[in-house]
């Protein structure tokens, strides 16, 4: 008759079946990553360190210029913006009045699509703004 295993010794603790002891190459990279780790935590503590590395901070004139700098910069783009807005706005408004007055075919064959074009587009972009809310 066969004599079947049981997990236990014969003192009643468990035995430890398909264990394998640490290899000694597995035990070598675990000592050079906590080398590694070691140093990693040193360097950066070196660096976290302001007495070494000091952090220049502007006074505070030199700031209130370059705002003040950043800001006439800003407003400079501004206007250019908007008087090419409004000459563009112009151009297009002219351009319009003229062909409306002038040859008012013309103009109806350009506003359909011009129109319609707008419609989709507004249609379009109202179904981005549902698909994207709902996901």
């Amino acid at each position: 008759m066969r004599k079947r295993r049981n997990s236990f010794s014969e003192q009643g603790t468990p035995i430890q079946r398909g264990t394998k002891e640490a290899s000694p190459e597995k035990i070598a990279s675990e000592r050079e990553e906590q080398e590694w780790t070691r140093r990693i935590q040193s360097d950066l503590s070196r660096l976290e360190d302001e007495s070494k590395f000091p952090v220049p901070l502007p006074d505070l004139p030199s700031l209130e210029n370059w705002i003040i700098e950043q800001q006439q910069v800003l407003k400079r783009k501004l206007i250019r913006d908007l008087l090419l807005f409004w000459l563009f706005a112009l151009l297009i408004l002219s351009a319009i009045v003229s062909i409306a007055y002038r040859n008012p075919v013309f103009f109806l064959y350009l506003q359909a699509p011009v129109l319609l074009t707008g419609v989709i587009g507004f249609f379009l972009a109202g179904n981005r703004r549902k698909r994207v809310n709902r996901i």
